[in-house]
């Protein structure tokens, strides 16, 4: 099955293993949260960026879910924006939050 997914869709699929997304794309507070506690547990950002984290991730999400896709490519690429939107190098570098999502990646089972 993995073979037959689109590559748009394949940080969907990865955020959706994570809780940052659900199976039909939706992004909610409870998936914001669980992202934001990630980055947190791994030190992406200092922890007195806390509160400033969430309210970045909070925004981005509302961003991604303002928009109504309709295709799954469409639907796929509302998850890359929303995490382009979040890992935008000033709150968030790239590396911290690849850092995080590596060091978490090894805590789950598949």
């Amino acid at each position: 099955e993995l073979g037959k997914t689109q590559s748009s869709c394949i940080l969907h699929c990865e955020y959706n293993h994570y809780g940052f997304t659900d199976e039909n794309y939706r992004i909610t507070k409870k998936h914001m949260e669980k992202f934001r506690d990630v980055l947190i547990e791994y030190r992406s950002v200092p922890l007195s960026d806390k509160s400033k984290l969430f309210g970045h991730i909070r925004a981005c999400g509302d961003r991604a879910n303002a928009k109504k896709p309709k295709s799954t490519e469409d639907k796929c690429m509302k998850i890359i924006e929303y995490y382009r939107c979040v890992v935008d190098g000033k709150l968030l570098s790239w590396n911290r939050y690849a850092n995080a999502m590596i060091q978490y990646d090894k805590t789950i089972n598949v």
